[in-house]
């Protein structure tokens, strides 16, 4: 199982008959193909135009159709490549592999959209739905518009599926309203701290001059993040690695975390029993995972609850660690690592996902979480000891 999986056992399956592992075999699927191409000649010439990636199911959700924007978008050499496949198995979705049944047959299935979409339009609805979907071992985020509407060809049932890649739009999207809802809150506090610096009374004005000075360092370090995330994405970001001391990392983000608004009244516990342990890795990227992992452990408690953060080292990596007492729903556990989710409202997000995505995609390292009511939830963060000597990149 990969360190962002979860259990796949689950009561109560919500879309009856997506469980099952039967499918129609090949020569049944050729068929069926065979009987829409004959049916509409000019199917696949018109489809091909379309720049929107295009697919008709069968009853059990395989392809029997597919147009080249589909192909294109899988990586397929050609749409009759995907002929027998479902949807997420085409497009690569790391959940399609977790369970016998394939597409749509894991717990993870519950969140998405796209299977949502295909069991209503099983249903005779005409409905649009958006999914994430994470593919390959670099954990690629795609985001994707599905609209699923019935379809009949004779006596066969059949479901018409359309994708619209709208990854760009959702990254765009996100990133500028994180941006203006950080930046615009951070410059704010500086310009209220000093407009009342221009008043002050002398004996306070040390302590108005070191909150202005943090807050500035604050909105830098924002900015910095937004782009940090761009870059990352983009495959632009350049690793830049060093001897990092785990004891100074943790240390230095306690002491920059437990005055700010967000761990008030909470507290911060470190365990240091890992030692001095030293990595050579990229330290701004360290803190910035570290950072997130503790910063969201502090926002998930209440006043006076306790978040506590260590490390541990074997010969070859070094894992940290930040727990909280609380346990996250499950189904924001489902969806943690994607994108844009978030429980914090509309504005938020990226936060989890871009720990995983400059983890595993620039660190070789992974990032995992357990969340139980037992327990509480721990968010994990494990790192080689060196880093690949090339500098990893994108």
């Amino acid at each position: 199982m990969s360190h962002d999986a979860v259990s796949t056992s689950r009561g109560g399956f919500p879309y009856p008959g997506f469980e099952r592992h039967d499918r129609a075999s090949p020569e049944q699927v050729g068929a069926t193909a065979a009987h829409i191409l004959a049916s509409m000649p000019l199917l696949q010439q018109i489809m091909d135009v379309l720049p929107a990636a295009v697919m008709i199911l069968n009853a059990d959700r395989q392809i029997v159709f597919a147009n080249a924007a589909m192909a294109l978008l899988t990586g397929a050499a050609s749409p009759q490549n995907l002929l027998g496949m479902r949807p997420g198995e085409a497009v690569g979705c790391i959940h399609a592999r977790m369970c016998e049944g394939g597409c749509g047959a894991s717990e993870f299935c519950l969140a998405c959209g796209a299977g949502r979409a295909i069991f209503l339009a099983q249903r005779d609805e005409i409905v649009t739905e958006e999914c994430r979907v994470t593919r390959g071992a670099g954990g690629e985020a795609l985001d994707l518009r599905c609209v699923a509407a019935p379809l009949r060809l004779g006596d066969e049932r059949l479901t018409l599926f359309v994708l619209t890649d709208i990854s760009d739009e959702k990254r765009r999207r996100a990133l500028e309203r994180i941006f203006y809802h950080d930046v615009l809150n951070t410059a704010g506090s500086l310009a209220n701290h000093a407009d009342i610096l221009a008043s002050a009374p002398a004996q306070q004005i040390g302590h108005l001059a070191g909150r202005i000075r943090t807050l500035a360092h604050r909105l830098v370090e924002e900015i910095n993040s937004q782009r940090q995330i761009s870059a990352a994405e983009s495959g632009d970001l350049t690793v830049h690695p060093a001897d990092v001391s785990l004891r100074q990392v943790v240390r230095d983000i306690v002491a920059a975390y437990q005055f700010e608004d967000f761990a008030r009244g909470r507290f911060i516990r470190v365990d240091a029993s890992g030692g001095d342990t030293i990595v050579h890795t990229d330290g701004a990227l360290l803190r910035r995972i570290l950072g997130n992992m503790l910063r969201n452990a502090l926002e998930a408690v209440g006043p006076d609850q306790v978040v506590t953060t260590g490390w541990t080292a074997d010969d070859s990596a070094a894992t940290l660690r930040v727990h909280n007492p609380g346990c996250m729903p499950r189904a924001v556990q489902l969806q943690i690592f994607k994108r844009s989710f978030s429980t914090k409202g509309p504005g938020r997000g990226l936060g989890t996902y871009s720990m995983k995505l400059l983890a595993e995609k620039y660190l070789g390292g992974a990032v995992w979480f357990t969340s139980t009511p037992e327990d509480g939830t721990t968010f994990y963060l494990r790192i080689p000891l060196r880093a690949d000597p090339s500098g990893r990149r994108g």
